[in-house]
């Protein structure tokens, strides 16, 4: 038709790896050129969700600690099943011409387009729903299933499924079942999702969860390879910011050399390495969540020392691959949570709040970042940390409670301040604490609705207090 905005395509190369990093396979795929598409012409809604960090790591520690079976399904051109809801048009593809102004009309989402995720996601969901599962509450991906008394769960990330259940009949009947309506690949028991690889001893009931080989690809690719590596992320003595960059108007101490802001390249480098830190931090890497988030704060304006630190991040994650989340069987279910803050330690005032909760004797969710306002004192600070924590522990009960796991105790929260933990408790009033009345009441509710018991620890004893 004539006036219809006409999109372009062309054709996306890539090479599939096995889990041992040896090649799978060369893909070829025509991908559309959505960056064309206009909005209310082309297409309305694009969103589409994807399981969470936090629920792939809570599914994968009640698998371990309840030894189920972990089996892991990928669809094959996922986002061609389902059928566009607009009229699109697309020049014919790069290679083939048929030698007329002819067009193609898209029927189905090709790749590329803005609302192919949403539309797959949509027939996907459909689908589940349709053989008897049930959508979770908190997290879209999520399904449930119960039949023949059994139950199983499905995990999905785009086109990537993880089946978990007791019976091994009743994983494959769904694998059945999904094979009716999609062409899918059985990879059999899972040993990498979503770029964590998986290592599991079901007899002694272990599981290890890394990402030794994204760490490799890392240092290579950054050319942070050396013959030594760092034993810590960072520096002991870095600082993110001086008070002199922070404000212009202070002079520059004498004897103290003027770090420059880096050139545009090295500044598109420097980002490109703390995005990359940061989805190690979000996956299994906790030891450098505070490093990242330190680092993160001066993403547009970074400075040579900033670029050496991050370097320094990359190398130390070279040295240490076998670092890993390790669940254990014998350590139950049973959801802990420790929450540590630093008063005043940015150069802005503010405090830091660090929080890091455990299943299965390896943590699950963790946290590094700024707080929100400038506290007023240690204890302040934080109470602040424990408002942020207890947020998130009712977050995740609530997800335990939906895979059968619930917690009908209190969720012990462990706080290295007796101050702190005290106001927790009792509510007690006092001038220096006045600031601390809206949180405190909050946190205070819950401990007497018995969904957190506030504990106090030694700060030696805080497994949070890196973060």
């Amino acid at each position: 038709p004539p006036g219809v905005n006409l999109l372009g395509s062309k054709w996306v190369f890539a090479i599939k790896y096995n889990p041992d990093g040896t090649i799978a396979r060369y893909k070829a795929r025509l991908v559309v050129q959505g960056f064309g598409q206009k909005e209310g012409v082309d297409f309305d809604e694009t969103f589409a969700p994807t399981a969470g960090k936090p629920t792939v790591r809570i599914f994968l520690a009640l698998v371990c600690a309840l030894n189920l079976h972990l089996h892991q399904m990928d669809v094959t051109t996922a986002f061609l099943y389902g059928y566009v809801d607009k009229e699109i048009y697309m020049k014919q593809p790069p290679g083939h011409s048929d030698g007329t102004p002819r067009v193609c009309r898209l029927i189905r989402s090709l790749y590329g387009l803005k609302q192919a995720p949403r539309i797959w996601m949509e027939k996907l969901r459909a689908t589940l729903l349709n053989i008897g599962f049930q959508g979770s509450m908190l997290d879209p991906s999520l399904y449930f299933l119960k039949r023949d008394g059994f139950d199983l769960w499905l995990l999905d990330f785009v086109d990537d499924m993880l089946l978990a259940s007791s019976s091994l009949d009743l994983i494959q009947w769904v694998k059945t079942q999904l094979l009716l309506s999609f062409k899918m690949t059985d990879l059999g028991e899972a040993e990498k999702y979503v770029g964590i690889s998986i290592l599991r001893d079901r007899p002694q009931g272990k599981m290890w969860l890394h990402q030794a080989s994204y760490c490799a690809e890392l240092a290579v690719k950054f050319d942070c390879v050396s013959s030594s590596f760092p034993a810590t992320p960072l520096p002991s003595a870095f600082k993110v910011s001086m008070p002199w960059e922070v404000d212009p108007d202070l002079p520059l101490p004498p004897d103290t050399p003027l770090d420059p802001l880096l050139s545009p390249q090295d500044t598109t480098l420097y980002q490109q390495i703390v995005g990359s830190l940061h989805y190690a931090a979000a996956t299994t890497r906790p030891d450098i969540a505070f490093a990242a988030a330190m680092l993160a704060r001066v993403m547009s304006r970074p400075r040579g020392r900033h670029l050496h630190a991050a370097k320094r991040a990359v190398s130390y994650l070279a040295g240490t691959p076998d670092l890993c989340l390790t669940f254990s069987a014998s350590a139950g279910t049973v959801l802990e949570c420790y929450c540590d803050a630093n008063f005043g330690g940015d150069p802005s005032h503010k405090s830091t709040t660090g929080f890091l909760f455990t299943l299965a004797g390896s943590p699950i969710y963790w946290a590094s970042r700024k707080q929100d306002r400038i506290t007023t004192s240690t204890c302040d600070a934080e109470a602040q940390a424990v408002m942020a924590a207890v947020q998130h522990v009712e977050s995740v009960r609530d997800q335990l409670q939906e895979f059968g796991s619930t917690q009908t105790w209190p969720t012990p929260v462990y706080n290295d301040n007796s101050a702190t933990v005290t106001l927790c408790i009792n509510p007690k009033a006092h001038k220096r604490s006045v600031q601390l009345t809206r949180p405190l009441a909050y946190v205070r509710e819950r401990t007497t609705l018995g969904i957190i018991a506030p504990i106090h620890v030694k700060t030696t004893d805080m497994p949070a207090d890196f973060l």
